[in-house]
């Protein structure tokens, strides 16, 4: 029994020493941000860094979205290599690099789930000056909460005790306010109405939503960087390879647009952006690519619930785990056999369209960015046709 007690104080102690090196180094931070919510949170995180960098302000950010990544001061992005599967202890090696790069701010997405290790990350591990909560939305029903009030609520407990709360969430706002006076942090509501017509929020190299843009501008100029000189510097990020975006080419010498909507992976954010993009799809030939997890089986059903009620394809390409069988028998229900293809490797999918676009088409990705998301992605942007305008 000594030995058993003997190493558990020894363990004790070591972690006791290593969580007092984690916060002297936290210390030497003047400035810590943690961007959480359900959507924008990597776009906010790195337009953040971007707009503070842009300012004078050493930045260094770290996004966990498609891939997990640090951006670097200079803007420069590095790939955060895992020794194992995601953990909230990451944040922590993070922390280390900062405060070796003796940064002046630290943006940090979170990435937490489980409503405890959200309190976690939030009050041992970044203990951050300003929180940002980009919105409220019906992601990880399993884990974050059973509807959006309990995902509010459990958003609401990282709110930092005499901190700033900044938010675009206005349905539940009244939940964010209250644990805010609670706790005497300052929030700040982003309104609808709270854009600035001398910025032109088209010019972002990406399609982003204006109260994201808006939301981190916001930050930029309460940290000390006004809107100006911020959004120069949003207008040189590097976007996460999984951020929505219009890429144009052709295959065949047809004229192709591809949508890179695979990061959205709930069915109202997937029927938002088919609605946004219904105009320009128009009478064009319309194919939907379908990339599914086998360990997301809700999430994927929810999708074929949206496939069958309200998105029509000319092509339904099926392409991920196992799991996209299931979800093939569900939608061939409602839809010609011969509209629905599976392929288990990328190169098929690419060979398929090299072979068959035979006239005008519009591509949309949808489910999930991994794997054929981000190989298919990364093919229409090496083929991407730009005619971008100067600035």
């Amino acid at each position: 029994m000594a030995p058993v007690l003997f190493s558990l104080l020894l363990l004790l102690c070591f972690w006791l020493i290593e969580y007092g090196v984690h916060y002297i180094k936290l210390r030497k931070i003047p400035t810590r941000i943690l961007v959480t919510g359900t959507r924008g949170k990597s776009s906010i995180t790195r337009l953040i860094a971007a707009g503070l960098n842009a300012g004078g302000i050493k930045t260094l950010a770290k996004t966990t979205g498609s891939a997990t990544q640090i951006i670097m001061p200079d803007n420069s992005v590095q790939n955060l290599n895992r020794n194992g599967s995601a953990s909230i202890l990451e944040q922590c090696r993070v922390v280390s690099i900062a405060e070796k790069l003796k940064t002046q701010a630290l943006v940090i997405e979170s990435m937490a789930l489980r409503p405890f290790l959200q309190w976690i990350e939030s009050f041992r591990i970044i203990k951050p000056h300003i929180l940002v909560i980009s919105n409220v939305g019906p992601d990880h029903l399993d884990i974050s909460g059973r509807d959006l009030e309990e995902i509010a609520l459990s958003f609401s407990q990282t709110i930092p005790e005499g901190g700033k709360l900044f938010t675009g969430e206005k349905e539940y706002y009244s939940i964010l306010e209250k644990q805010a006076a609670a706790k005497k942090c300052d929030i700040h509501l982003l309104q609808q109405e709270e854009t600035d017509p001398k910025i032109d929020y088209q010019k972002l190299p990406y399609i982003e939503h204006p109260q994201n843009i808006e939301l981190a501008l916001t930050v930029c100029e309460h940290v000390g960087v006004d809107k100006q000189t911020a959004f120069a510097g949003m207008k040189k990020v590097t976007p996460d390879i999984g951020v929505l975006r219009e890429i144009k080419t052709t295959i065949n010498t047809f004229p192709v647009t591809f949508i890179n909507a695979f990061a959205a992976n709930d069915p109202l954010s997937i029927r938002n952006i088919y609605f946004q993009f219904q105009k320009s799809i128009g009478n064009k030939r319309f194919l939907l690519v379908i990339n599914l997890r086998n360990d997301r089986p809700h999430r994927s059903l929810q999708i074929a619930g949206l496939l069958v009620s309200t998105i029509r394809a000319d092509l339904y390409i099926f392409c991920g785990g196992d799991i996209k069988y299931i979800i093939i028998r569900k939608i061939q229900k409602h839809v010609k056999k011969e509209s629905v293809l599976e392929f288990n490797k990328t190169d098929k999918i690419i060979q398929y369209l090299e072979k068959k676009i035979d006239r005008e088409t519009v591509i949309m990705g949808i489910g999930n960015i991994a794997g054929a998301g981000i190989q298919l992605t990364n093919y229409f942007i090496k083929n991407e046709i730009t005619n971008k305008e100067p600035g």
